[in-house]
């Protein structure tokens, strides 16, 4: 295992380092007759502010090493550019469309705007009964949902088949809360090639333009925002990625270019990428990279780029296993009231409890009952357990002024009355 310190601590093995540019992270694979055809692992130490835990991402090669190949990579025909796209702040999809400032609404025909929260500054996707999708190397945080923060559980954040060699870039976190939303399905299978997607993501906008190498762009600019645009699935698999995934090119104007035709950029870990399927929407991937040209300038997008989303559809069975199971046999404090499932948790009344929580105590029911913003057990002062029956102190009779008056008079009288009886005896 080589230790490239250019890179900024990477741990890399089998690949060299283009180095970091600012807010950004390129590695790149190159071949020669003393590399192995595989690299043995690439471990982002999260540099330039993140402040996440380590993810793996383990790139090899899609065809065998060969003298062909080897002299295709000398002449930079053919060359591997993986940009993670986690660095804060995040980044938002980038639109063709307009002045590249709009698609801040949901769309018509919407496949799930209000559902995309941010976390860590990036992007996560809100499935069903509190728990959301991101990409892995987004870390776990406070969750903004539709305005609305959202403590994370404790302990819920949950890489994906984390057993694997080759783990996704996908995790699942869990919010404390309702918001409110239905369930969303997930892709059974992955969409076709050529498949109309949605991306959406929270970030920056479309700049000027730009160009290189014979490629048309944009450069990116700001502000931040959730946007949304449109793509079609160019590749089932992706050239360098050891898990399952699949892409979307940035298209050049034409049959293939879509109406707000969009490209991921640096920050936009975590976004949802939506498919259609009947009438219905799916979550098909959640997005984690892009694959660029070599030596592209930092900051752009250019045509043919690729976006690269983890495929949700392999790893829909785990993920169902994870979340439909009920909040009173979790293993979380889902209510974090310090008390966990059925048996030390007084909200439920049996395993099969979807929540932690009983509209029967009022130290326990997620209402803030007495109205002094202080929520439940043991956020509120007034709630000594779970089991405390009010969020108020009993309230304790207070006489008016006049009999307050009253009584102070009364005493004052009683007080001279017994002044004027004891002088009477001393005489």
């Amino acid at each position: 295992m080589e230790r490239l310190d250019s890179c900024g601590a990477f741990d890399v093995s089998g690949c060299a380092c283009d180095g970091i540019l600012p807010n950004q992270v390129e590695v790149r694979c190159v071949i020669s007759e003393q590399k192995t055809r595989r690299s043995q692992g690439i471990t982002p130490a999260m540099a330039n502010g993140l402040r996440h835990s380590p993810s793996t991402l383990r790139l090899k090669l899609s065809q065998p090493r060969t003298s062909t190949l080897c002299t295709a990579l000398t002449l930079g025909l053919f060359s591997i550019t993986l940009i993670q796209i986690a660095p804060s702040p995040s980044e938002a999809v980038l639109i063709d469309s307009g002045d590249g400032s709009g698609n801040i609404t949901a769309p018509a025909n919407d496949p799930g705007f209000a559902r995309m929260a941010v976390v860590n500054n990036q992007t996560a996707v809100y499935l069903e009964n509190g728990w959301l999708l991101t990409a892995y190397h987004v870390g776990i945080g406070n969750i903004n949902l539709n305005g609305t923060v959202y403590d994370p559980v404790p302990g819920s954040r949950r890489q994906l088949d984390e057993s694997d060699p080759d783990p996704p870039d996908l995790a699942l976190i869990k919010l404390k809360g309702d918001p409110g939303f239905l369930p969303i399905a997930l892709a059974a299978q992955t969409p076709g090639v050529g498949s109309d997607l949605i991306l959406i993501g929270h970030g920056r906008t479309r700049g000027t333009t730009t160009s290189w190498s014979g490629l048309d762009g944009w450069n990116w600019a700001y502000p931040y925002t959730t946007r949304w645009g449109t793509n079609r699935l160019t590749s089932q698999s992706v050239p360098g990625v050891a898990f399952s995934a699949f892409s979307m090119e940035f298209d050049s104007p034409g049959s293939a270019h879509t109406t707000h035709e969009a490209a991921a950029t640096q920050g936009d870990s975590g976004g949802g990428v939506f498919h259609q399927n009947g009438g219905s929407w799916e979550v098909a991937g959640i997005l984690f990279a892009v694959l660029k040209q070599e030596t592209q300038p930092p900051l752009t997008s250019l045509r043919t780029n690729l976006s690269v989303a983890v495929d949700v559809a392999a790893y829909r069975s785990e993920i169902l296993s994870i979340i439909q199971v009920p909040d009173c046999s979790n293993g979380l404090d889902d209510d974090l009231d310090g008390q966990i499932d059925v048996g030390a948790d007084p909200g439920c009344d049996s395993g099969s409890d979807v929540s932690e929580q009983s509209a029967l105590l009022e130290c326990d029911n997620g209402i803030d009952d007495d109205g002094d913003s202080l929520i439940d057990y043991p956020l509120d002062p007034e709630c000594f357990s779970s089991l405390t029956p009010s969020e108020s102190l009993p309230v304790v009779p207070v006489m008016s002024e006049l009999a307050t008056l009253l009584t102070v008079l009364a005493l004052a009288m009683l007080g001279l009355r017994f002044t004027a009886q004891s002088k009477s005896r001393t005489r």
